[in-house]
């Protein structure tokens, strides 16, 4: 299964499993003690008490999935009883001072790792996503299945309107998008944040050295394969750009923009260097080198 398939598995889940184990001794946990300590027997009965249907077992079933998907995607091992964070994350990924703000971008690693396909669905279905114009991006679930109709996706991404609440709320999570209300609650694609936590990744070296973006682009679809180039990127079919090559999404142009405007990154236009066009509104701004201003 995947997190996008599996309702129980929300980014709260998520984190209380990984903080929990996080503190842990040794970050293990018999899986028994942790699904009663996430979930005491009370739960099920708390959560819903105008249906006479909930199992005193409810909360533990969430527990239990939740587990179940964060071993599916190599968050943790499961063996022997004992649920663990994986050994093979990144030290900083598994240190208890700095383990839950990075959890996004862990998460993000291993979803959108080539060798770990089960959630490559979520995958997909955020590449589709920012591949819209952002500027009029389907806000909720009746205009996104229009949307993926109109596009021929529709049997390529399996979304329902159940699974549409699942991409949202991951898509918050991981960075790529904001949900805001105008008398319901709306989505759009934005992705700042997880751009804003990739900087030392995407500008290596000396603060301040410029970059070509054409290198800074092609870091990022293989660190995040869900934008131009990456591989999840390039299994939903392509926007009408501008009739431009060079010509990045309104998403990713947005990322970028805002990142140049909040003081993180330099944007700069060299004459005799292979150039990006980055739609702003309704101009298009030039652009081939790119720089390192501050970390987030």
């Amino acid at each position: 299964m995947s997190v996008l398939k599996q309702a129980y598995a929300v980014p709260s889940r998520v984190i209380g499993v990984f903080r929990y184990l996080l503190h842990a001794r040794g970050q293990r946990e018999q899986r028994e003690t942790l699904v009663k300590v996430l979930a005491p027997e009370s739960l099920g009965r708390k959560a819903d008490p105008q249906n006479q249907g909930d199992k005193e077992g409810a909360g533990r079933d969430m527990v239990e999935a939740t587990v179940n998907e964060c071993v599916a995607a190599g968050l943790l091992v499961d063996g022997d009883g004992g649920v663990t964070l994986c050994p093979d994350l990144p030290v900083q990924a598994r240190d208890p001072k700095l383990g839950e703000p990075l959890l996004p971008l862990t998460l993000a690693n291993l979803f959108f790792n080539t060798e770990r396909e089960a959630n490559h669905d979520l995958g997909l279905a955020i590449a589709w996503y920012l591949s819209l114009d952002a500027y009029s991006a389907p806000g909720n679930w009746a205009e996104l299945e229009r949307e993926m109709v109109s596009a021929g996706t529709k049997e390529l991404l399996k979304l329902s309107d159940v699974r549409y609440h699942m991409l949202e709320d991951w898509l918050c999570y991981l960075g790529f998008g904001w949900t805001y209300s105008l008398g319901e609650k709306r989505l759009t694609p934005d992705p700042t944040n997880h751009l804003c936590a990739r900087l030392n990744w995407l500008f290596p070296g000396p603060a301040q050295s410029k970059h070509s973006l054409g290198d800074v682009m092609s870091r990022l679809a293989v660190s995040s394969p869900v934008f131009e180039g990456g591989f999840l990127r390039d299994q939903v079919p392509r926007i009408e750009n501008g009739g431009a090559a060079n010509r990045l999404s309104t998403a990713t142009a947005l990322g970028l923009l805002r990142l140049r405007d909040e003081g993180y990154i330099g944007l700069y236009h060299e004459s005799d260097a292979a150039t990006y066009l980055l739609p702003d509104g309704d101009q298009d701004q030039l652009f081939s080198h790119a720089a390192l201003v501050r970390s987030a």
